[in-house]
């Protein structure tokens, strides 16, 4: 068939790849050894805060603060050219290859070559990468990392012969970790040729490291030389390392299931579609994706054209499918199932699922793969069009070279109609323009197989001639014990009643002492009420309220015969207060609401009726709180309470979560602002928040502007309405991303205080990290969550307060939540053991977020 070799050779790629990324990643990053700063830029507040960030592993954060101080002032070309290797090396570390490119090209700077390259490499961009590193000087303090970023370049093209030669001399390179990391890869190159006794030689003679690449290495070494039994043994107990990283184990899983599949053990498949179930069904809690599912389905394809439990397999790749947390493995399952389908004649279906696939999908690994199936597909039903229409979308993403693409292109369609003697002609006209060498080799065996199915045997002599040498709320203060002058002294007995009533009411606290001995001394005397009461008023003013002592007073008092009417009011007024100060809430009402019955015109009436309106309002019954507050302020309007209530009427209505509840509150507010009084201001405030309620943001914003004109705008009621303003501005940014600009704006300038309260530098910090992660500055976002964080683990400055550690951890949080998005598992891990070292309600929360992070993804001390 005519997909024959290049199914074969990406199939080998697919091997290789398995071991050769998880050992070494697709990137080795340094810094120049002289590129040490000047005092005058070590100083800086903000280089310090940026190499922390580096230490923390949070390179997307340190890449915005050394772009900040690059762009800040201006620095001597030595350091010009530092701050700019920083920001060039933080990006690519941080994973940003798109953002990290388009830096290295506005900047000129000695080592650009080699952070393009490793940019490029992360793109997949591998021609590019070669060249970028080829450009590298040779003596450059980089030099021989740009040769081992060269030969990944070549292993992203499928040249490994070029990428042995590239490290070759590398091997006794006086850096140690460079000769190891070269020593290693080279041997994992030669894998899989005629060279693997001797790989395997050498690797035992490599000194083994706790991380498990060697036993790796070998493992794969004994796969290769059939001896499964032992490379099984070797696999086992690398699974069974601690410092084992993710990518070494979720390779060796992979390695151990093809082990076991190849010995005939039902055990393999087993262990392959656990391991794929446990991440697609999100078994492993926050871990959802591995490097590996191009492997991971490569495996699952030949154990589906080997046995005969395809439907069972077909099955389990349809539940992938479906699955919410593994995107990337879904891509793969759509093309495992048109795979499937067009092996089982299903042509037709298989189409239409790569269809979709191609059209939803703009970068996923098996694109190029579904790319040239479909191009198959169409070509056998005779589409022409559509071919080259997929020939073109496959150029543009894969190809290199236009005539010889589309000459290759058109050969397919011939073959699949049997047009061979047309097809051999395509393919040696594409063969003879390629410069490639993967794809030059790759259109002469098609141009050879193409020959056979024509019977050119002169054609075919030739051809293989060719490929022979290229196969590679309001407070109300409690009344004070009252001492009213009484009409008449009776005797000595009240001399000292008197005494004791103008001793409580100056808090004395001998009162107590002198008014028990009153009652005891003379329980008959008809002022005994007056006493009784006056220790229940000193028992509830206490801290804590002494309830029951003020209740048995109150008793006593309420139980004396002919008690006069002004005494009865009294106790009536102190059972409301000792009902609120016991948490009665229920009881508050009902006390307040017989004493307004009984004593509608009492001097306390106002104060009675704001107590029972504040009872119903804590008891979330908002329209019985509306109805007592707006009788307040309608019965006695000149009350000290009436503003008070207006106030709290409005928050009543607000409360009540519908359209007129909240344009009550706007009216109810609008009335208390026209009074001009002590909280007009207030009212205008929570006008604005009504508003943004019934959805009317653009008006509420001009409220809260207009507020923070005002002269009552100062401390913490200025940064309470700039974080009004940021929510509104947020939520405008809905319809109109200039709003959001407008709230990183604003949010900035107030930052720039240095003098912020700890609670709103974190809670602006979060706030300007939600506005940019909605803008998709993911680095910027990062950076705030971390400025708030980091200034949390100062001793001088760290949360105390629940209000800022509930900022704290949300900042926190988010920074992990932020990182996990982007696969940085290690930085993650480390802003979570940062928020499990504070002494907050949510460390230990932080601290199981931390183990989880490093269990899952198999991140211990050494593993790389």
């Amino acid at each position: 068939m005519v997909w024959l070799s290049v199914t074969t050779l990406l199939a080998r790629w697919a091997l290789l790849r398995t071991g050769l990324f998880v050992l070494f990643g697709t990137a080795t990053l340094v810094v120049a050894e002289d590129a040490k700063p000047q005092a005058q830029l070590a100083e800086q507040p903000l280089f310090i805060a940026a190499n922390a960030a580096q230490a923390d592993g949070l390179y997307e954060v340190a890449a915005v603060k050394w772009r900040r101080l690059l762009e800040s002032q201006k620095w001597s070309k030595k350091e010009r050219l530092m701050l700019t290797a920083l920001v060039a090396e933080t990006l690519v570390r941080g994973g940003n290859a798109a953002e990290a490119l388009r830096f290295i090209d506005a900047h000129d700077f000695p080592d650009a070559p080699y952070w393009r390259g490793q940019s490029l490499l992360l793109t997949g961009s591998f021609i590019d990468a070669e060249t970028a590193f080829h450009n590298y000087p040779p003596t450059g303090p980089l030099a021989a990392y740009a040769k081992l970023g060269a030969s990944h370049a070549f292993i992203g093209q499928g040249r490994e012969g070029s990428a042995r030669r590239e490290c070759k001399d590398l091997r006794s390179d006086s850096n140690a970790e460079i000769a190891r990391y070269s020593r290693l890869l080279f041997n994992e190159l030669e894998l899989g040729s005629d060279r693997t006794q001797t790989v395997y030689e050498r690797l035992e003679r490599e000194k083994i490291q706790v991380d498990g690449k060697v036993q790796y290495l070998r493992a794969r070494a004994l796969t290769e030389k059939g001896l499964l039994t032992q490379a099984e043994v070797l696999l086992r107990q690398l699974l069974a390392l601690k410092t084992a990283s993710e990518r070494l184990h979720d390779s060796a899983t992979i390695l151990l299931a093809e082990v076991l599949w190849r010995q005939g053990r039902a055990e393999g498949q087993t262990l392959l579609v656990s391991f794929m179930n446990s991440l697609t069904l999100g078994i492993l809690g926050n871990r959802t994706d591995t490097d590996y599912w191009a492997e991971a389905f490569d495996l699952l394809s030949r154990i589906a054209i080997s046995t005969k439990a395809e439907k069972k397999l077909m099955d389990a790749a349809i539940a992938w499918l479906a699955s919410s947390v593994a995107p990337v493995c879904r891509g793969h399952a759509k093309v495992f199932i048109a795979q499937e389908m067009y092996r089982t004649g299903r042509d037709t279906e298989a189409l239409g699922m790569l269809e979709g696939f191609i059209q939803t999908t703009t970068h996923h690994a098996k694109l190029n793969d579904a790319l040239r199936l479909a191009m198959q597909l169409h070509g056998a039903a005779h589409s022409d069009q559509r071919v080259l229409d997929l020939a073109q979308r496959w150029r543009q993403d894969f190809g290199s070279g236009d005539a010889s693409v589309v000459d290759f292109l058109v050969g397919m369609i011939r073959f699949a109609r049997g047009e061979y003697t047309e097809a051999l002609a395509l393919f040696t006209q594409a063969a003879a323009v390629e410069s490639d060498g993967t794809s030059h080799r790759r259109a002469l065996y098609n141009a050879a197989i193409a020959a056979i199915q024509a019977g050119e045997k002169v054609a075919l002599a030739s051809l293989i001639t060719q490929l022979t040498p290229v196969a590679q709320a309001l407070p109300v203060t409690p009344p004070p014990p009252s001492a009213k002058p009484v009409p008449f002294i009776n005797d000595a007995a009240d001399v000292k009643l008197d005494q004791a009533l103008q001793l409580a009411a100056k808090g004395d606290l001998s009162a107590e002492i002198s008014l028990g001995t009153f009652v005891r001394e003379n329980p008959q005397n008809p002022r005994c009420p007056e006493a009784h009461i006056a220790l229940a008023e000193i028992a509830l003013l206490d801290v804590p309220p002494r309830v029951k002592p003020a209740s048995e007073a109150l008793a006593a008092a309420a139980a004396s015969p002919n008690l006069p009417p002004h005494l009865a009011e009294r106790i009536g007024y102190v059972r409301v207060w000792m009902r609120e100060a016991a948490g009665e809430l229920p009881l508050v009402t009902r006390e307040g609401t017989t004493f307004l019955e009984h004593w509608p015109k009492s001097a306390h009436a106002a104060e009675v009726r704001m107590k029972v309106g504040e009872a119903y309002y804590r008891l979330e019954d908002y329209p019985n709180a509306r109805t007592q507050f707006e009788l307040l302020d309608k019965e006695q309007p000149d009350s000290p309470y009436a503003d008070a209530a207006l106030f709290f009427a409005g928050k009543a209505a607000m409360n009540l979560t519908s359209t007129e509840g909240l344009n009550a509150a706007i009216d109810l507010w609008d009335e208390l602002a026209e009074r001009a009084g002590p909280l007009a201001f207030a009212a205008r405030q929570h006008q604005a928040l009504a508003k943004r309620r019934l959805g009317q943001e653009t008006e509420a914003l001009s409220m809260i502007e207009s507020l923070l004109d005002q002269p009552e705008a100062k401390a913490n009621v200025r940064l309470s309405l700039i974080a009004e303003k940021a929510e509104l501005l947020l939520l405008l940014g809905k319809s109109d991303p200039r709003s959001i600009e407008a709230t990183v704006t604003l949010l900035t300038e107030t930052l720039q205080d240095k003098s912020l309260p700890y609670l709103w530098a974190a809670r602006l910090g979060f706030m300007k990290s939600r506005a940019l992660k909605e803008l998709g500055r993911v680095g910027e976002s990062l950076e705030a969550c971390y400025d708030v964080v980091s200034v949390g683990s100062e001793p001088l400055t760290a949360p105390t307060t629940p209000a800022e550690f509930q900022w704290y951890y949300l900042a926190g949080f988010q920074a992990i939540g932020l990182l996990e998005q982007t696969q940085q598992w290690e930085a993650a891990a480390r802003i979570a053991e940062k928020l499990a070292q504070s002494s907050g309600a949510r460390a230990a929360d932080a601290k199981q977020r931390a183990t989880d992070i490093r269990l899952v993804h198999f991140l211990w001390d050494g593993a790389k």
